[in-house]
């Protein structure tokens, strides 16, 4: 295969920080488009990129460059497939997952001297052995000694140096090992003569022989890491300590071309990174650490670089003519009591010393919160109830602090993508939602990370597949989703009423909320008539099972909704307590009004203040006696009550006490 010069390039040259995630974007799309599997890719990037770039953001732009490329990568049916994304490798992780592999097997430095094909008096005489055993007389060989030094750890820079393997030989013999304060390095695979990267360093395009695969961890135990290195069935010739916290194996793999190379590196880092192995290594430009050198900077012990072990003819348990065959070694590996799944298990165990980061809630209602990521949120009303308009003022609430949220109050410090799909309304209604959610904010237009969309006309498969994808897209553009609204969540299934369509949604919606770390807003529509507020088939039960946040807007006959919320996991919000909305004529939109607390409680100080007004009517001020009795006898309540009303019209500034000790009428501004 042979890849767009521009790709070249771009792959020869990674950018600095600031340029690294447009310049990976292209360079995924280029690849997936050129027919390298998503893995493949994964491998490519993560091998150009330093560890502050996660796995997690290499995989979401693999994961977007695929919906870009459907017919690469699809299953058959046309239906995209999405990249997983796995659980991240703790070094707690990969401890369990190497004890399970080992079974209980160790070994250490000194079993490794032992079965080596070649020894040494002389440690410093490694790296002349290396060179003699594992290359011919027509293989350039690259070791580079110029560093960089970040605390206690060193990077290689530069070209380094460039000669054919005799050369070296004469030069080991002659001078030693080439080395400065942080070691040195050299690149296991062959090489051009002069490299194509920033001032003549070496990159992917100048290796002319994909011979090697590094194998490294800096998670697992010096002890373990030298045991699973010790037992892979992989063809592994030698293994050198890095002088530091790590030890370094090379794999043969032979490959006849860097389209193979990062085949097999994909499928054997698949199955190594649970146990810890880096996945950095994956791209065949990789350096090592040469054995011979001594290193000062970030040493452990004495910071020598030994070639414990070295058997040039190793062939691995499954080695065949040409490349590897790697069926034996993903079968055995992946038989070690599914350790795939219990990784999968360790990472998600509750660990009292390392509690997540406490959810930040995105939306809230009447100050309690609703809506935290990871989580799904439904508001369910029966048709015509005000959900839309509540859905609006959603969206408004996130691009602003000022103005009437209909009781809500919405959170977007980072500027993440809100995606907001409407499944039900016309192209009009759906544009007047958007635009009332703009005025609500004095906006005049959304802000670039509002994504609003009308499907209506789209089919239901089609609906599916385009949410992940824009949640995908949206990551992308904007680094993080903030949160995402499905008005009409039942138009992503064919048939809310079949369990099997109804749950697999509602799983795939939670992985998706866990994925993107943000909210989902599904919008679900009441039966018609049910009182208490039965949702739509399975897909409604299982939701409100799920769902952090059960919303319910009710209208009643005067045109006014009020919301409410019982089934929650962070609060409970009453009708009596629960904001109110109606339509306001002049203001052409639904605008918030008293709750019915508010409203009865005014209600209440309204008949208080009339029977008020008749007992003082020309009889101020009265006494404590005079005035309980007119109260029994317009309001015709018991005396505990009648003593209750009286002071809740001095609370309430209708009356006051005199000097006296007698009451008057405080005059009020009506109007």
């Amino acid at each position: 295969m042979i890849l767009p010069r521009r790709t070249c390039e771009e792959l020869a040259s990674p950018a600095a920080p600031g340029g690294r995630h447009p310049q990976m974007v292209k360079i995924a799309l280029s690849l997936i488009g050129n027919r390298l599997s998503p893995e493949a890719v994964f491998v490519e990037l993560r091998g150009k990129y330093a560890a502050d770039v996660s796995d997690i953001e290499i995989r979401r732009i693999v994961a977007w460059a695929q919906s870009k490329n459907p017919k690469q990568t699809s299953n058959g049916s046309g239906h995209r497939l999405g990249l997983p994304i796995p659980a991240p490798v703790t070094a707690a992780s990969a401890t369990a997952a190497a004890e399970r592999f080992l079974t209980g097997f160790r070994c250490d430095e000194a079993d490794l001297f032992y079965a080596s094909h070649y020894t040494l008096e002389d440690w410093r005489q490694a790296a002349l052995l290396i060179a003699a055993t594992l290359y011919s007389k027509e293989d350039r060989i690259n070791i580079v000694t110029d560093f960089l030094q970040d605390g206690s750890k060193a990077r290689p820079v530069g070209a380094g140096r460039t000669m054919f393997r005799d050369e070296w030989l004469r030069h080991f013999r002659n001078c030693g090992v080439p080395q400065s304060d942080a070691g040195a390095w050299f690149r296991p695979n062959p090489v051009a003569s002069s490299g194509r990267g920033n001032g003549g360093a070496i990159t992917d395009d100048d290796i002319t022989g994909h011979r090697f695969l590094l194998l490294e961890s800096d998670i697992l135990s010096l002890e373990l890491q030298l045991s699973v290195l010790a037992v892979l069935p992989l063809p592994i010739v030698a293994i050198t300590s890095s002088g530091g916290r790590s030890f370094h194996g090379l794999v043969r793999v032979d490959a006849p071309n860097a389209t193979t190379y990062r085949e097999l590196a994909a499928r054997i880092f698949k199955r190594l990174a649970p146990l810890g192995f880096d996945a950095a290594n994956k791209n065949p430009s990789r350096m090592s650490r040469l054995p011979g050198a001594r290193r000062i900077v970030g040493a452990e012990g004495d910071g020598t670089q030994r070639l414990l072990y070295l058997n040039p003819d190793a062939t691995g348990a499954d080695m065949t003519a040409g490349p590897i065959s790697l069926d034996a070694f993903e079968a055995e590996v992946a038989d070690t009591k599914d350790s795939e799944v219990l990784a999968l298990l360790d990472a998600r165990r509750f660990d009292v010393n390392n509690p997540p980061p406490k959810p930040v809630p995105i939306w809230r209602v009447a100050g309690q919160p609703i809506a935290t990521a990871g989580n799904l949120v439904i508001i369910q009303a029966q048709a015509k109830a005000g959900k839309s308009a509540f859905v609006g003022a959603m969206l408004a609430s996130t691009m602003g602090h000022h103005g009437d949220f209909l009781g809500l109050a919405g959170s977007n410090p980072n500027e993440g993508a809100v995606v907001h799909f409407d499944t039900e309304q016309s192209p009009a209604d759906h544009h007047a939602l958007v635009a009332v959610a703009i005025r609500r904010v004095e906006f005049s237009e959304p802000p670039a990370w509002l994504r609003s969309y009308r499907l209506a006309d789209v089919p239901t498969a089609q609906r599916r597949a385009a949410f992940v994808a824009e949640l995908e897209r949206s990551m992308v553009d904007h680094g993080r989703v903030c949160g995402a609204i499905l008005d009409g969540v039942a138009d992503l299934c064919i048939d809310p009423n079949d369990a099997t369509e109804a749950f697999g949604l509602v799983e795939e919606l939670h992985g998706l909320a866990i994925r993107f770390h943000c909210p989902i807003v599904a919008i679900l529509h009441e039966n018609p008539g049910s009182e208490h507020g039965k949702t739509r088939g399975h897909l409604g039960s299982q939701l409100e099972r799920k769902a952090e946040t059960n919303l319910r807007l009710e209208k009643d006959t005067e045109g006014i909704v009020t919301v409410s919320f019982g089934r929650a996991r962070h609060g409970h919000l009453p009708k009596d307590r629960g904001p109110r909305f109606a339509w306001d004529r002049d203001a052409g939109m639904m605008v918030s009004i008293e709750t019915a607390a508010v409203f009865k409680e005014q209600a209440k100080t309204e008949e208080l203040r009339a029977v008020i007004d008749q007992i003082f009517s020309g009889k101020s001020p009265q006494s404590y006696t005079h005035l309980k009795t007119g109260i029994l006898r317009l309001m015709r309540v018991k005396d505990r009550t009648a003593e209750n009303r009286i002071r809740e019209a001095v609370e309430s500034g209708l009356i006051r006490k005199t000097l006296q000790g007698e009451y008057e009428p405080i005059p009020q501004n009506r109007k």
